[in-house]
């Protein structure tokens, strides 16, 4: 069908061409000769040729000396090319990314006209700005300028992305060795909880959160450079500081929430308030593990309270609750609990834990399930069982906390014990790298994203061989867990703890800048998001622009076409040769350029050459056939 499409419109356009001068000859009641009509074609196409080529000359004149006003209206590439030229540049040289070019030069994409326009018109693309932004951090470095101050952290929903740890009271001034960099909330563990009076069990610790030096050190210590605002701005945050109350134990939680022991509520609650108003602490992480199903309700009640309360003294402070990474039982009213708790940390730690008896059974701490149909406890099934208890809407709510330590288990033929929790430090110099033991045991737990070191001791001949092994994540296992907590959108992951790698922290420091940092280049007069939002609004409303011409200019050519049905609009239009030649040429640029842009001579070649080569034939016998009837008459 195709080249009989192109043979009609081509005979058409051929047809309309000569018939309708030649006709108007005839009615005029004279007779050209074939000579004749060369020899006028010939003056008219001289005389069309030398203006042409003055008019050309004066626009090139015209061109040049008006360039530089032009040039500094131009945006984007524009400006860079013509500044240094005065040819229009090839695709080659105007468009140096591969994947553009490619797409640009595909005829089956029917947008790449508005990309050609974009990539000529607008700013530099996401490449150009990734390489300018890799070029500033190069030469920070080389000036040795700290390129860790244009970090920033991650967004989901607006809302940066929490990383949240803990600085436990055995670490002593550890915390003095942390990177705050992408550490938004860090949280001193803590108000121990007397479950008969609700004081404290641990009075010097508490004091030495109240009068020491873990407050000061957080807030004096910048955490991220944030550049805004129309002049310069140097706005340094820092980690929210906040107060750890642990109450740990089923049977310590049916003592401190009893019908008769409403008074050690009440003194928890005051104690906290007086601790919040005397420190400006920056809110209250609760860390109530092991409640039972008994005091489900009372247990709710209190939070609500409390959270209540955590708010009264300063509506900006942040109230925390820590949940398990499962409830069976159904003793959390998280619909109801959203309206008072900012932050729900699901405690993904400890899962060989999670089983109905609650007794230690060997396994991976924090398993990830490689095999998402694997229907064992692991931090998907956690997240996505907490997800549908809390909404999807309060998602960014949740925040998955993951181990920093290992355990250590020793078996021998059936008998499995759990020896001990063990910190990431000393299990790495204990057992990983340890120099009395130059073999490689550490191997990947492929299915759980995990690490197991394994020792077998079988010296003793008479018993049966002892197998000592170790379950720990590190920062390599760490980052799956990390992009799969990005990649369900939560509200961010928590370390517990971040002090039992002191020895490691270079590489948890890389690791969470690799996981929840993005570079911002510096800009104080905000001129570059500025640009960015121009850059925007104006290839949102390219494509419209771009629509509305093509459509403009399909009605004219309709109503050009419609006004040729008029004899005297012929007439007078196909009187001057030159405009014959013009709309010749139109039409078969018009042809060419429709059939590039839906693909038609992609692979049809040949046959764009035979509809050629028969439209050209059928004219030249239609102008035949009507020199013939012309010679024919008297």
């Amino acid at each position: 069908m195709k080249p009989t499409i192109y043979i009609f419109l081509l005979a058409f356009c051929g047809f309309s061409l000569f018939s309708n001068p030649v006709s108007a000859q005839l009615r005029g009641g004279k007779r050209l000769t074939i000579g004749k009509i060369r020899e006028m074609s010939r003056d008219a196409g001289s005389s069309a040729g030398s203006m042409a080529k003055e008019e050309m000359q004066t626009y090139e004149a015209g061109a040049r000396s008006s360039a530089i006003d032009l040039k500094k209206n131009l945006p984007g590439k524009a400006f860079d090319y013509l500044s240094s030229r005065d040819t229009m540049p090839k695709l080659g040289e105007l468009i140096e990314d591969e994947k553009a070019k490619a797409e640009i030069e595909d005829r089956r994409n029917k947008g790449r006209y508005v990309q050609l326009l974009q990539e000529w018109w607008l700013l530099p693309s996401s490449i150009d700005l990734a390489e300018q932004r890799a070029a500033l951090l190069a030469r920070l470095k080389k000036q040795r300028t700290n390129p860790a101050q244009y970090l920033h952290q991650k967004k989901i929903n607006g809302q940066e992305v929490v990383v949240f740890t803990w600085h436990p009271t055995w670490h002593g001034e550890a915390y003095k060795q942390y990177n705050y960099d992408r550490v938004n909330m860090i949280s001193y563990y803590s108000y121990d909880v007397d479950p008969y009076t609700g004081m404290a069990l641990n009075p010097a610790d508490v004091l030495d959160f109240q009068k020491g030096g873990f407050l000061p050190h957080v807030r004096a210590t910048p955490r991220i450079v944030n550049w805004g605002g129309e002049k310069e701005r140097l706005d340094t945050s820092y980690s929210k500081a906040l107060l750890s109350v642990s109450l740990h134990g089923e049977e310590n939680h049916r003592i401190f929430f009893s019908g008769t022991n409403l008074n050690a509520q009440q003194m928890l609650i005051d104690s906290i308030k007086y601790l919040l108003d005397t420190t400006k602490a920056d809110g209250i992480e609760l860390n109530f593990v092991g409640v039972p199903a008994d005091v489900a309700v009372d247990f709710n009640k209190f939070v609500m309270k409390f959270a209540g309360m955590v708010h009264a003294v300063n509506p900006k402070n942040i109230f925390v609750l820590s949940v398990p990474p499962f409830d069976t039982k159904g003793i959390y009213s998280y619909r109801d609990l959203t309206a008072e708790v900012d932050y729900f940390i699901i405690l993904a730690i400890d899962f060989h834990n999670e089983n109905e008896a609650r007794t230690p059974i060997k396994g991976p701490i924090s398993p990830l399930n490689a095999q998402p149909a694997d229907q064992s406890p692991d931090i998907r099934k956690a997240v996505e069982q907490t997800i549908r208890k809390i909404g999807t809407y309060n998602a960014s709510r949740l925040i998955l906390a993951l181990p920093n330590y290992g355990t250590v288990w020793m078996s021998q033929g059936i008998q499995e014990d759990l020896i001990r929790k063990i910190s990431y430090d000393e299990l790495m110099s204990t057992y990983v790298n340890s120099t009395t033991d130059t073999i490689k045991r550490v191997r990947k737990d492929q299915s759980y994203f995990g690490n197991i070191w394994v020792l077998i001791d079988s010296t003793d001949k008479t018993e049966l061989p002892i197998r000592t092994e170790v379950y720990f994540d590190d920062p390599a296992s760490l980052r799956e867990k990390f992009q799969y907590a990005l990649s369900t959108r939560v509200g961010g992951v928590a370390i517990h703890m971040l002090g039992d790698a002191m020895q490691y922290q270079t590489e948890y420091s890389q690791l969470l800048n690799d996981m929840f940092a993005v570079y911002v280049e510096p800009d104080p007069a905000g001129t570059a998001a500025k640009i960015r939002e121009a850059t925007r609004r104006s290839q949102s409303t390219g494509i419209f622009v771009f629509t509305v011409l093509l459509y403009w200019g399909l009605f004219m050519t309709l109503g050009f076409v419609w006004a040729l049905f008029s004899y005297q609009t012929r007439q007078a239009l196909f009187d001057n040769q030159r405009f014959r030649s013009m709309y010749l040429a139109f039409f078969v640029v018009l042809l060419l350029l429709l059939g590039s842009y839906f693909g038609l001579f992609q692979y049809n070649v040949a046959l764009l050459l035979v509809g050629l080569a028969l439209g050209s034939f059928i004219s030249w016998s239609v102008l035949k056939s009507i020199y013939k009837q012309q010679a024919d008459q008297p």
